[in-house]
């Protein structure tokens, strides 16, 4: 199969399968709303929704008051009449959003709703549900709200507006928000999973994708969608503590899902997450610094998140897209097709959520009830591809490691190259210069001989005459630091400790002890000298001159060892 009809099978099997799911979601939903709906009419003993009226005597819509755009200097009077029955115990409940308002119930007050700003966010405090006590003697009394807006939008409204006790109410509306409750759960608790299994593959070295993003933007996902739910205002709690969360999850959700998407990637540049990871940085210090200083209200700012959310979902989509591509150009398997379909798949779903907030309000809708809906998908098919991608990122991570491994190890001697140590001078260096690091002695050392065992015995018994002389040496300054061939019979060690001169001298010592243990056998081809030079770093002021000094003495010393041979 070529790269271009994988590549057609790829798109065609991706629309195919999201229009599917996005086709049964909405029937699924809009035919469980209906009956949601029509069940609660018939239990509830009076909706109190309809009926209600302006100082002019219009129809209000009182799911549409934000229509009216209403200022803190604007007001709206709604006029309604009570029931002539009412049961003991009833009470007028309802939920409002971003609204100021008094109630009067026969030109007396009964209740007022006037929260105070918020250092966090503002006037904005989301929704919050109210429970007025209604006697049997205000039985068809009339009924008037006078209304001001907090802001010049449509973001204001009362709804599920009934007469009812509150236990027959806060069960009913419980229900009513269980199936998507049950979603946000799900996609809370995997993503909680999620997480842990991250850090456990990690601390075994298994993986290589940023599951914690993933499983971060899971959870913050799923509590935002949780919230809008309206359970957890249903059951109390501080309604600004509630919009806290709301307004700067949506800030940071969107860097967490770059993040993923960056692991995803074949060519990781980290650009693209520390782009997103300011952005939102910038916008959540910027909304608390307007808020805080009474310049711009918090609410407003959230116009200027969903305009970056659409951004970044298209700065996601764009980092997924450029690793197929570069995949299938290349002709490579798509290793994590899977997960890449499950995110395009999540993202989508999210756009379409994030416009049906914006700009169409179905009757069934929910914010957050498609984006959760497809996340719990998502995360469903990243967990039953997880054994694939730990498999997978297994190797990868191993085959790196030897990679790694070959690239700064001599292939000969088993010990450091000259790659090796040219990182570990400049690491040495950096530690040497920031305090970490007080002294070190750099080593230079030249085993002698090794040209006559080639040309009289040959490169195999040179390479065995070579082998055990970097066996001496790394035995004897391998442990105070580190050992290195440079090339050819040159070798490099760094001794790295609080007396560096006198850890030199002991290893010289045992140096030699090893090459007379070595001359005294029978297997010794022909004796074996190591000419050696030392200088400190402290002394010289760093690792690169200390290594030109050491390199000089290490010369005098073999001139003096040819010097002091028997003629």
């Amino acid at each position: 199969m070529t790269a271009t009809t994988r590549s057609y099978r790829i798109r065609v099997q991706a629309i195919v399968v999201f229009l599917a799911i996005c086709v049964l979601t909405v029937l699924s939903l809009a035919a469980s709303s209906d009956y949601i709906h029509d069940a609660d009419v018939e239990s509830v003993q009076t909706s109190f929704a309809r009926g209600w009226t302006d100082e002019g005597g219009n129809l209000v819509d009182l799911s549409m008051l934000g229509d009216a755009e209403l200022s803190d200097d604007d007001n709206l009077m709604l006029h309604n009449r009570l029931p002539y029955e009412l049961d003991p115990g009833s009470e007028l409940i309802f939920c409002s959003c971003n609204t100021n308002f008094i109630v009067y119930v026969n030109g007396e007050e009964v209740y007022s709703f006037q929260p105070e700003r918020s250092p966090l966010v503002g006037h904005n405090y989301g929704y919050a549900f109210h429970f007025i006590d209604l006697p049997s003697s205000d039985a068809g009394a009339e009924v008037d709200i006078y209304v001001s807006g907090m802001y010049a939008d449509n973001s204001s409204e009362f709804k599920a507006m009934e007469i009812s006790s509150a236990n027959d109410y806060v069960h009913r509306h419980f229900l009513r928000g269980v199936p998507l409750g049950l979603i946000c759960l799900g996609v809370v608790f995997l993503g909680a999973i999620l997480i842990a299994v991250h850090f456990y593959l990690r601390k075994i070295n298994r993986i290589t994708y940023n599951l914690a993003s993933l499983g971060f933007f899971s959870v913050v996902v799923g509590v935002w969608s949780g919230m809008h739910t309206l359970i957890p205002y249903l059951y109390g709690g501080s309604i600004q503590l509630w919009r806290v969360i709301d307004c700067y999850s949506l800030i940071f959700a969107p860097y967490l899902l770059v993040a993923f998407a960056d692991s995803l990637m074949v060519k990781r540049g980290k650009r693209y997450v520390w782009a997103s990871f300011a952005v939102a940085m910038t916008l959540a210090v910027a909304a608390f610094v307007l808020n805080l200083a009474d310049i711009v209200d918090i609410h407003y700012t959230m116009r200027v998140v969903r305009v970056v959310m659409f951004l970044q979902a298209g700065l996601a989509i764009y980092m997924i897209g450029s690793t197929v591509r570069f995949q299938l150009k290349s002709g490579s398997y798509v290793r994590n097709y899977s997960v890449v379909n499950a995110l395009i798949f999540f993202i989508a779903t999210g756009i379409v959520d994030l416009i049906s907030y914006v700009y169409v309000r179905f009757s069934f809708y929910t914010p957050g009830m498609f984006a959760s809906l497809g996340l719990l998908i998502a995360l469903i098919i990243v967990y039953m591809n997880i054994g694939k991608i730990v498999k997978s990122d297994a190797v990868s991570a191993s085959q790196i490691d030897e990679i790694r491994n070959l690239a700064v190890t001599d292939a000969l001697t088993g010990v450091g190259n000259v790659r090796a140590w040219n990182n570990a001078k400049e690491e040495l260096q950096n530690m040497f210069e920031s305090g970490l690091l007080e002294d070190a002695a750099v080593c230079m050392l030249d085993v002698n001989n090794l040209k006559n065992v080639n040309d009289t015995l040959g490169h195999e018994a040179g390479d065995r005459y070579i082998c055990v002389a970097a066996g001496c040496i790394n035995r004897t300054f391998g442990k105070f630091g580190g050992c290195y061939r440079k090339g050819g019979d040159e070798f490099t060690a760094v001794i790295c400790t609080s007396d560096p001169a006198a850890d030199f001298r002991e290893c010289l010592v045992g140096l030699n002890e090893l090459l007379d243990e070595f001359n005294a056998g029978e297997g010794s081809p022909l004796p074996m000298r190591i000419a050696v030079g030392s200088a400190s770093v402290k002394e010289h002021g760093s690792f690169e001159v200390a290594e030109i000094v050491a390199d000089e003495s290490m010369y005098a010393h073999k001139s003096s060892m040819k010097d002091a041979r028997p003629a």
